[in-house]
């Protein structure tokens, strides 16, 4: 083929070639379905770079997926996000009722650092429809304003590093942490705390040893 009939694509060393004509066609479908995306998300980063792959790429081998996404990308059609694909331009912006309604979820977060309460709690007094409640925790957790530690309990993003904080120094000073030492810190119950801690295992801030936790090495 002559070589404005095909596109060169590169990832790791290893080269591939495609016809323009089904990578036009390609990337228009992907632009069209990431606009769709866009529309009925607002809040979300990103299209979900794993749903696109199953969705039009299930029979591409992962490097040559990375390699085309890298060169759209290169090319200005796409832009990568955390996870996932956006349309250059997109950007995540709540209106002015989502933003208010962010203010006093975190506003409630915040007053209860270490015993979080209930998503469901907090937002029942907002208003607003379901789907856009469950919109406004995705945005919440993507843009990391609230951490989840385990299904169903979030955590303010500030109780989250000032947990680390303490963990830490305890484990300095003590050579090791417990959870009744955490749980005495953060003047919080087991029933927040073990989640917690839980969690900096999970995410290898910390390694449990027995029944205590020393910071995470490597």
């Amino acid at each position: 083929l002559a070589e404005k009939e095909v596109i060169r694509f590169s990832f790791e060393g290893t080269d591939w070639f495609w016809p323009k004509s089904l990578e036009e066609k390609q990337l228009a479908e992907i632009k069209e379905l990431m606009e769709q995306y866009h529309q009925k998300y607002p809040l979300r980063p990103g299209f979900p770079k794993e749903e696109l792959r199953s969705r039009l790429f299930s029979k591409w081998a992962v490097k040559a997926f990375n390699g085309i996404l890298l060169y759209w990308e290169e090319q200005g059609q796409l832009a990568t996000v955390a996870g996932g694909l956006r349309l250059p331009g997109f950007e995540v912006k709540p209106t002015a009722e989502e933003q208010r309604m962010i203010e006093e979820i975190l506003a409630r977060y915040e007053k209860e650092l270490f015993q979080p309460p209930a998503w469901e709690e907090v937002v029942k007094f907002l208003g607003g429809k379901p789907e856009q409640r469950d919109e406004l925790l995705y945005y919440l957790l993507g843009t990391q304003q609230l951490i989840k530690v385990t299904e169903g309990l979030y955590f303010h993003q500030e109780a989250v590093r000032r947990a680390k904080e303490l963990a830490r120094n305890i484990i300095k000073e003590e050579g090791a942490l417990q959870l009744a030492a955490m749980r005495d810190a953060l003047g919080s119950s087991r029933k927040y705390v073990l989640p917690l801690l839980e969690y900096f295992d999970q995410i290898k801030f910390t390694k449990r040893i027995g029944d205590q936790r020393v910071l995470f090495s490597g």
